[in-house]
């Protein structure tokens, strides 16, 4: 029994196993061996195996051994299998290889294919080998006629967290029609933590009543950078918008809020708004204001 959790006798079970389970079960455990002496042989089962789940098996375990010289039979792995499903084990094994080889194939699988899970696996393989590239599909998908293919790009970006999304995101936000894509931008902004992205989000909680509370709460995602153009805003006289520059305020962290916090507080009357403020200047002078979560606004 022993024998057959070493390398050899793995192998040998392999070269007589007929049962597609088993077969698996050996290629699990082989990868999961580490030993490089691996890549040859699984190579071989994922040029000949007629099973795709299989094939997307020993592709997983190719992806964990990192070795160089998968790259090519993966490649060419991926250009020729008709499952979606399968290609998507090929993409992330290319990724964790991370070899400028399987660059173009990537790029050329995320513009053809306009599945969700496929296109999420060939993003995340590009960035692992060329961010740049990456980020650059992803900003020109901004602009695609599909809605799926546009949020998915947004979400994507947040992942990669590159500031040359920035101002791209920012077009998007003033121009995307759909609501909800709306506001996964907005809070996209927020995580990215770019300064330029404070005055279009506080011009949108202005002016644009949809989707106050998403533009409020990526202002308070964006820290220390939101903290002045916010106090300014606390000189709006609408008092919907008052409780939301206090909430993004108390989310912050930034103790300078606290003082123009009291002043509006001692000037306010309305009791909701007070209760927001309240609860804003306890999260900045008890220092949880790193307790980032939605529902603390309602």
């Amino acid at each position: 029994m022993k024998e057959e959790t070493t390398f050899e006798g793995l192998i040998r079970k392999l070269n007589t196993e007929d049962s597609i389970i088993k077969r698996r079960v050996l290629i699990y455990a082989l990868g999961q061996l580490g030993d490089t002496r691996a890549v040859e042989p699984l190579i071989d089962i994922l040029q000949k195996d007629k099973d795709g789940i299989t094939r997307g098996l020993v592709a997983e375990m190719l992806g964990r051994l990192r070795d160089e010289r998968a790259v090519e039979p993966l490649i060419e792995a991926l250009q020729k299998e008709e499952y979606r499903y399968i290609k998507e084990y090929y993409a992330e094994a290319l990724g964790h290889i991370g070899d400028v080889r399987a660059e173009e194939p990537l790029v050329t699988l995320l513009q053809k294919d306009e599945q969700h899970d496929s296109r999420e696996c060939s993003v995340k393989a590009l960035a692992k080998i060329n961010v740049s590239r990456a980020v650059s599909l992803l900003i020109n998908e901004l602009q695609s006629e599909y809605y799926e293919i546009r949020r998915d790009a947004v979400i994507r970006l947040e992942e990669i967290r590159d500031k040359r999304a920035v101002e791209p995101l920012i077009s998007l936000l003033q121009t995307e029609k759909d609501i909800e894509l709306t506001q996964i931008v907005a809070e996209t902004l927020g995580r990215l933590g770019d300064e330029r992205a404070v005055e279009p989000l506080i011009r949108f909680l202005q002016e644009d009543k949809r989707l106050i509370w998403e533009a409020a709460y990526a202002l308070g995602l964006l820290g220390k950078s939101a903290v002045i153009p916010l106090i300014e805003a606390l000189q709006d006289g609408d008092v919907e918008r008052l409780q939301l520059f206090s909430f993004a305020l108390g989310i912050t962290g930034d103790k300078r809020a606290v003082m123009p916090l009291r002043d509006l507080m001692e000037e306010e009357k309305h009791p909701e708004l007070r209760r927001k403020i309240e609860k804003a200047l306890k999260k900045l002078e008890n220092g949880d204001a790193k307790k980032k979560e939605k529902l603390t606004f309602f």
